[in-house]
């Protein structure tokens, strides 16, 4: 499986396509299990990218899914925590509506004129320009 993500530059979108992360969870035991929005959650810890997280599961909801590139386990994650707290993710809220999802994708509608620029590019690349006083601000 593959994310795609875009990020805005100097009023350009940036966008690279890679893999999603192979985190190699370890489920830790249910006494260290959380609510989060009323959903017991189950924790596990994984490595990715030189960063340590937790992520905190529940499989009341079984898809194995997440937010950002966090996928994996037995159940949706709702919240993961970076060990030094540079980076939390939380589920403010659930909803089962059924409703459209539109994604602005120029190619489809190419007669039409868009104000949008995306330009495709490495994620290599996208890292250089995001340096700031030689200290890269994601990894």
């Amino acid at each position: 499986m593959f994310v795609t993500c875009r990020i805005l530059i100097c009023r350009v979108d940036h966008e690279y396509t890679e893999p999603l992360g192979d985190f190699h969870w370890k489920i830790a035991d249910s006494s260290s299990s959380i609510k989060v929005l009323g959903y017991n959650c189950q924790v596990a810890t994984g490595n990715f990218r030189g960063r340590n997280y937790k992520a905190y599961f529940t499989e009341e909801i079984p898809v194995t899914c997440g937010p950002w590139k966090f996928n994996g386990l037995p159940g949706l994650i709702l919240k993961v925590e970076e060990s030094s707290g540079l980076f939390k993710w939380k589920a403010v809220g659930i909803s089962q509506k059924p409703g459209d999802i539109y994604i602005h994708d120029p190619k489809a509608f190419p007669s039409k004129k868009s104000s949008m620029v995306v330009k495709k590019v490495s994620r290599k690349q996208v890292m250089g320009m995001q340096n700031l006083n030689g200290r890269t601000l994601w990894d």
